[in-house]
């Protein structure tokens, strides 16, 4: 078997990449997460000022990966719902209170949500932010990936067990 840099390379650390990595937290795993933008500015291109609505289940989530309680300040909660179609026969609604819930689910900005995630990244012990950087080639061996990145204007490969981009 192959000696690899990292057992998970995750190429992107927008919502979902940098999501991953904190998922992860607590694993046995070398992990390194490859961001293109500088990752811990605040106009990073991946959060921007759309709000995003998040369900409940996503916020089950955010909490069990331990940053909810960063988010929830900044995340406004839907405790109502009314779906129709103008013209057309029929409609839905949903209240919070008569599902017996706190809220529907949540809308946040993309801004406060990627603050919450790179505060979070920052504090893994097993994560390498490798930024920025870019992905210029992927080389797939029989027991492990070659990622060649370019940043500061070099070219340097990166093994893993996995990548996931």
């Amino acid at each position: 078997m192959t000696t690899t840099d990292y057992d998970i390379l995750i190429i992107g650390g927008g919502m979902v990449g940098a999501s991953l990595a904190i998922a992860l937290r607590g694993q046995p795993l070398r992990i390194g997460m490859v961001e293109a933008a500088p990752f811990r500015v605040a106009n990073q291109p991946s959060y921007d000022d759309r709000a995003i609505a998040l369900s409940q289940g996503s916020r089950r989530i955010f909490d069990a990966m331990g940053v909810w309680q960063q988010l929830a300040p900044a995340a406004t909660p839907i405790r109502r719902i009314h779906v129709s179609d103008q013209g057309h026969f029929g409609i839905t609604r949903l209240d919070a209170r008569e599902e017996g819930v706190e809220a529907l689910g949540y809308v946040i900005t993309g801004r406060a949500l990627g603050q919450g995630l790179v505060t979070a990244a920052g504090e893994l012990d097993n994560l390498d932010l490798i930024s920025p950087a870019s992905l210029c080639e992927l080389k797939l061996g029989e027991d492990h990936a070659t990622a060649v990145i370019e940043r500061d204007g070099s070219r340097e490969p990166l093994t893993a067990s996995l990548v996931i981009a």
